[in-house]
Order: C-alpha cells, then sequence, then structure tokens
C-alpha cells in the first residue's frame, strides 16, 4: 500500500537528485500522490496557499509543476485536475506579476492542427460553457484571441454551432454595443452564408441597420444575381424613406449614360402632397434644370414643348377632348395670325390710295392754276 511514510511538522521529506529527479515515484496507477488535510482556512494566515501538491522553480525558463504523458494513442493528459465541487476549479493558474503582459495559464501545441488550450462542457442540456473568460479591468477584455500570421485565412477567434437555431457567435450587451467589429484597410465586417441569410439584425425598439460613413457611401449591396437590395415595410408602412427635406433617387453618378428604369407588376401611383399643406407638382426639368413638365396637384397640366401622338398611341374620350381643345387654340391663333396680317395689308393699301388721293389733289391744282 504505502512504501514511506513520514511524519513530520516542516518538511517530511527533503530529496536532491543533481541534474535527475529529487523524487521519482513509479506505480501501476498514481506515481506520487500529494493530499492536504486541511479543509479550511489556517487561523490567523491570510490566503494560505493550501496545496496537495506544490512545485516551485526558480529558473527564468523553470516549470513549477511539469506533467508528462508518453502514450502516443488514445486521449492522454499531461497535467489533470478534477474537483467535486459544484464551484470548484479543476486546474487554476495565479499571476501575481503587476506590470507587463503576464500571463496565469499558457497552453503550447506544435500540431498543424493541434489546441493549446481546449475546453469542454460535457453536458448535453443547461448553460455550460467549453470556455470562459472574465476581466474586471474598465477596459479589459474577457477573452481574447490573436493570429501573429500576416498571411493566410486566418482568424482571432472562432465560434461554430451546429444547431440549426443556435449561433457560431453570439455577443451582448445590456446597455452598449452588442458587437464591435473594426479593420484600418479592409472590411469591418464580413457574414457569409451558403443558402441562409448572410446577415440578420434585429432591434426591437431602434433601427435594426444604422450604417454612417464620413467618406463614402453609407450602405453598398451588390449581387451577382439578383436584385441588389430588397427592402419591405409592414403592410401599412413604407418600405423605404428618404430622409432630409430633400429625398434624392439618383443612378450612378460616376456613369454619364445611366438611366433610372421603374418597374413595376402593376400601377405606378405617384401622390402629392401628403401632408396636405403645400401646393404640390410633379415636375421635369431638363439639363439646365428649366421645368419643362408640370403637373400640379388639381390636375393643371403645363408643357413648353409640344405634345404629339407616338406610335400606337390611343387617345381616350378625355384626350379627344384635350388634343381637339389643342387643335382649335391652334387653329385660332392662326386665324388671329392672318387676321392680324391682313389688317396690316388693308392700312398699307389705305395708305396707298391716301397718297393716290393727295397726288390726285395736286394734280386738279396745277391744271386750274393753268387755265
Amino acid at each position: 500500500s504505502i512504501g514511506l511514510k513520514i511524519n513530520s511538522p516542516s518538511i517530511g521529506l527533503d530529496a536532491y537528485g543533481g541534474d535527475a529527479y529529487g523524487i521519482r515515484g513509479a506505480s501501476l496507477q498514481t506515481g506520487v500522490i500529494g493530499e492536504s488535510r486541511i479543509d479550511a482556512p489556517l487561523f490567523g494566515i491570510s490566503n494560505p496557499v493550501i496545496a496537495g501538491v506544490r512545485g516551485i522553480a526558480h529558473s527564468s525558463d523553470g516549470l513549477g509543476v511539469y506533467g508528462e504523458n508518453t502514450a502516443v494513442e488514445g486521449s492522454p493528459v499531461g497535467v489533470g485536475g478534477v474537483v467535486q465541487a459544484s464551484e470548484g476549479v479543476a486546474i487554476s493558474g495565479l499571476n501575481f506579476g503587476l506590470f507587463g503582459p503576464s500571463t496565469a495559464v499558457k497552453g503550447v501545441a506544435h500540431s498543424p492542427s493541434a489546441r493549446a488550450i481546449y475546453g469542454e462542457s460535457a453536458f448535453t442540456s443547461g448553460t455550460g460553457r467549453g470556455v470562459q473568460g472574465t476581466s474586471h479591468a474598465d477596459m479589459g477584455i474577457g477573452v481574447f484571441g490573436e493570429t501573429t500570421s500576416a498571411t493566410g485565412v486566418n482568424v482571432g477567434v472562432k465560434g461554430v454551432s451546429l444547431s440549426a437555431t443556435g449561433y457560431g457567435m453570439h455577443a451582448e450587451n445590456i446597455e452598449g454595443v452588442g458587437l464591435f467589429s473594426k479593420s484600418t484597410e479592409k472590411a469591418g465586417l464580413i457574414s457569409v452564408s451558403t443558402n441562409g441569410i448572410g446577415a440578420e439584425i434585429e432591434s426591437q425598439n431602434n433601427y435594426g441597420v444604422y450604417a454612417f460613413s464620413s467618406g463614402a457611401a453609407a450602405i453598398y449591396a451588390t449581387s451577382e444575381s439578383d436584385m441588389g437590395g430588397y427592402i419591405s415595410g409592414s403592410s401599412s408602412g413604407d418600405d423605404l424613406v428618404l430622409g432630409g427635406s430633400s429625398g434624392r433617387l439618383v443612378t450612378d453618378p460616376d456613369d454619364s449614360e445611366s438611366e433610372l428604369f421603374l418597374e413595376a407588376q402593376n400601377n405606378v401611383i405617384i401622390q402629392l402632397d401628403k401632408a396636405k399643406s403645400n401646393n404640390a407638382a410633379l415636375l421635369v426639368l431638363n439639363s439646365d434644370g428649366e421645368r419643362v413638365f408640370i403637373l400640379e396637384e388639381n390636375g393643371n397640366l403645363t408643357i413648353t414643348g409640344t405634345l404629339s401622338e407616338g406610335p400606337g398611341f390611343q387617345r381616350s374620350d378625355k384626350v379627344d377632348k384635350i388634343y381637339d381643345a389643342e387643335v382649335a387654340t391652334e387653329a385660332i391663333k392662326n386665324q388671329q395670325q392672318l387676321i392680324e396680317e391682313q389688317r396690316l395689308e388693308i392700312i398699307k393699301l389705305k395708305k396707298k390710295v391716301e397718297s393716290m388721293q393727295e397726288a390726285l389733289l395736286e394734280i386738279h391744282k396745277y391744271i386750274k392754276s393753268s387755265n
């Protein structure tokens, strides 16, 4: 059972092995076991280190406790920790360094597909966590992941969920920002899905998506095989609202030949003066900003150009009336112009007659004076 038993109030056994082992234990099960039988803090000692096994190294590159498993198959463990308490910690690392990037627990693996630190929650129900990080600093980071390679598609922190209703990554903040993503040269956030939604963002009482840019378009959407953007509001709400005192919908300003194409499966409806507080009109401007088409909300229409019939043009009764009125107006204008021309011609003839009468009077006077 027990090969050697020593009772001592200080050091039970002190052994020095030079360049080899100070103490070596071999067994079919446990080579060395250390036990601390104190189940409460020592009286008069603040935060005592009570340990079943404690290792101390004085070398700057040394290891206080070193565990090695030489098995090349199965799932061997170099150092394992087991506790029975529900709030206990199987393996705990403490670093009392006050400055610099001190590390409490560090794992190093040399395999190309290895995991330096692996955490697993064995229960298949509940809210168990494979890895949990906690920081109490005002600018601390609970979990920090970093890849130092400057090439390749590496990932700082990755989360995977196999549940159809689960989340690969979940970020939560009660009062602040749930997820903050930042990049200097590339996209701040990339979301990719094979058959589902690339990014789904939801808010109960505020904007689902808020985009801001100080030097470029706030939102840029493109698709290789379908529509660039699909926007849908509630059944009684607006699908798209253009903010500001003047909403603008324009085509690509960098393409001088770009066109605006409006397509509907049924009617295209334009409602003027929904606020019922303006004398509104539908305006069409030319390249100089001049109004060439004005349709007022009361139905009055003003066109500066010529209204003509195109191919396949079919007129309704109302259009016929408008057309006939336009033709009549044009005929009246032409008649008025003809009358004016005739009036001017009559004035000219009258002046000629008056001139001829004056000439005849002069001739009559001359004849009379000669007799």
